[in-house]
C-alpha cells in the first residue's frame, strides 16, 4: 500500500505541475507580464511571446547592451533616451527595463527616433526603412550576436559615417574649448544623422534627389551620378514639403493652372490689364497662364505624383540659379536649364524624338516616360559633399524642431524672411 501511495502521490504532483505551469508556472523562470506594466508595446510583448515568456537578460547580454547604448553618442544620440538612470534591482523590473532599451534603440538607430510626420507638422512621403526589432533582437541573443546585430542598423554609408564622425569631433572640440559655434554644429550634424535614419536603406538606383535645404539635386541612373544642378525651393512659410514622388511624364510649354492659394494671396487684387501682360487669362473659373516667355513654368514642366500639387519645372527667371539663398519658390522645385535636363532624361528614358517634337509645336504637350523616375524631396543642413561635411542655414528652421524631439533643449523660433520681388511663379 506505501508504494501505492508513493505513485500516488507522485503522479498529483505531476499534475499540479503541468496545471500550474499551464496557468503560468509560479515556480520557473518565467518573465512574469504583470512586470511589463499596463503601458508596455506590442513589440515588447511579441518579443516574449516569441520565447515563450521565457527571460533574455542573463549577465554577458546585459553587459554587451549597455556598452551598445553607451555608444549611442556616436549617432549624435543621447543615451538616456533609452537607458536613464540605474536599472532597476528587482529581476521582472531589470528585464522589462533591458528589453524595453534594446527595443527602443534598436529601433532608433534602424529607423529614427523621431516620427517626421509630426516633427514638423508637415507632409511626410519620402520611403522609410522596416524593421521587425523583437524578432531580430531575439536572434542576436540567441546566437550571442548582440554589439554585432546593433551595428548592422544604423546606415552603412560613408555619408552617415562621415557625419558621425564629425558629431564625435564638434562634441569633443565644444567639451574641451567650450564653443559656443563647435555646439550649434554637432548639434546640426545630430539631427541630420536622424534624417539620413528615416531613409531606406536600399533607395532605387535610378533616382532624383533634391536637397531643399541647400537648394540642388542630384540625378543617379544605375547607382552612378548622372547629373547635378541648382534649384530654387520654397520660400519660408511656402516650404517645399519631404515627399517621395515620381516623375511620370514630361510637359513641354505647360498651361499654368495658377493654384488658388496663389490666386488668393498675390493675384486677386491685380488688375486684368496686369494679367493679360503676364500671359494670363480665366478659363473655365480658372486663372491660367498660357505658353509664352513669361509662363512661370518655362518650358518645361515634370510631372510628379503627389497629393501635394509639388512638381519640377523650368522658369523665366534664370538669374536666381546664380544666388547662394535659393529659397523662393512657392513650393515647387525650379530646376536649372531645365530643358537640358528634360533632354537628359528623355534621352535616357528612349523618348528623346517624342519629347523634342513637343517641343517644336508651341503648344502644351505631354510625354509619358517608359519609366517613372523616383525623386525624393529631402531637407538636409548637413550631408556629405565631395568627401567633405558640408552643413548650411537652417532656412526653414526644421533642425530646431528636430533638435527638440532629439531631446536637445529648444531655441528661440526664428522670423521667416519673405524673399522681395514679384515672382509669382510655383
Amino acid at each position: 500500500m506505501r508504494v501505492h501511495d508513493c505513485l500516488g502521490k507522485t503522479v498529483a504532483l505531476a499534475l499540479l505541475s503541468v496545471s500550474l505551469s499551464a496557468c503560468g508556472n509560479l515556480f520557473s523562470d518565467q518573465v512574469d507580464a504583470k512586470a511589463l506594466g499596463a503601458g508596455a508595446s506590442d513589440e515588447v510583448r511579441a518579443f516574449y511571446e516569441a520565447r515563450q515568456w521565457q527571460p533574455a537578460w542573463d549577465g554577458g547580454a546585459e553587459k554587451q547592451l549597455v556598452e551598445v547604448i553607451d555608444g549611442a553618442g556616436a549617432h549624435g544620440l543621447n543615451r538616456d533616451l533609452f537607458m536613464k538612470g540605474e536599472i532597476p534591482k528587482d529581476r521582472d523590473e531589470r528585464e522589462a527595463a533591458l528589453t524595453r532599451a534594446a527595443l527602443r534603440y534598436a529601433s532608433a538607430l534602424a529607423t529614427g527616433y523621431s516620427d517626421p510626420k509630426k516633427v514638423n507638422s508637415e507632409v511626410y512621403t519620402v520611403k522609410r526603412p522596416k524593421l521587425d526589432a523583437a524578432a531580430g533582437l531575439n536572434r542576436a541573443l540567441e546566437g550571442g550576436k548582440l554589439a554585432d546585430w546593433f551595428a548592422t542598423l544604423a546606415p552603412q554609408t560613408d555619408e552617415y559615417r562621415a557625419l558621425s564622425q564629425e558629431f564625435v569631433r564638434y562634441t569633443r572640440l565644444n567639451g574641451s574649448r567650450g564653443s559656443a559655434e563647435a555646439g550649434e554644429r554637432a548639434r546640426q550634424i545630430a539631427v541630420n544623422l536622424e534624417r539620413l535614419r528615416w531613409l531606406e536603406r536600399n533607395p532605387p538606383a535610378t533616382r532624383i534627389d533634391v536637397n531643399t535645404a541647400a537648394a540642388f539635386l542630384e540625378y543617379r541612373r544605375d547607382g552612378a551620378l548622372r547629373d547635378r544642378r541648382n534649384v530654387v525651393v520654397g520660400q519660408p512659410d511656402w516650404e517645399t514639403p519631404q515627399l517621395g514622388s515620381p516623375i511620370f511624364q514630361l510637359v513641354a510649354h505647360p498651361i499654368w493652372r495658377v493654384p488658388e492659394s496663389i490666386l488668393e494671396d498675390e493675384l486677386k487684387e491685380k488688375s486684368p490689364a496686369y494679367l493679360a501682360a503676364q500671359g494670363m487669362e480665366w478659363r473655365d473659373d480658372r486663372l491660367v497662364q498660357l505658353p509664352g516667355p513669361k509662363n512661370s513654368l518655362g518650358q518645361v514642366k515634370f510631372d510628379m505624383r503627389n497629393d501635394q500639387a509639388i512638381y519640377l519645372h523650368d522658369t523665366p527667371a534664370k538669374t536666381l540659379f546664380g544666388r547662394t539663398e535659393r529659397h523662393r519658390s512657392h513650393g515647387c522645385v525650379r530646376v536649372q536649364d531645365a530643358i537640358g535636363f528634360a533632354l537628359l532624361l528623355a534621352h535616357d528614358d528612349g523618348i528623346l524624338i517624342d519629347f523634342q517634337e513637343a517641343l517644336t509645336k508651341g503648344e502644351e504637350s505631354f510625354v509619358k516616360l517608359k519609366s517613372e523616375v523616383p525623386v525624393r524631396l529631402m531637407y538636409r543642413t548637413a550631408f556629405l559633399d565631395n568627401g567633405k561635411v558640408r552643413l548650411v542655414d537652417d532656412a526653414y528652421g526644421w533642425d530646431d524642431d528636430l533638435a527638440y524631439a532629439l531631446g536637445y533643449v529648444r531655441k528661440p523660433p526664428r522670423p521667416k524672411v519673405k524673399q522681395e520681388g514679384d515672382d509669382v511663379g510655383p
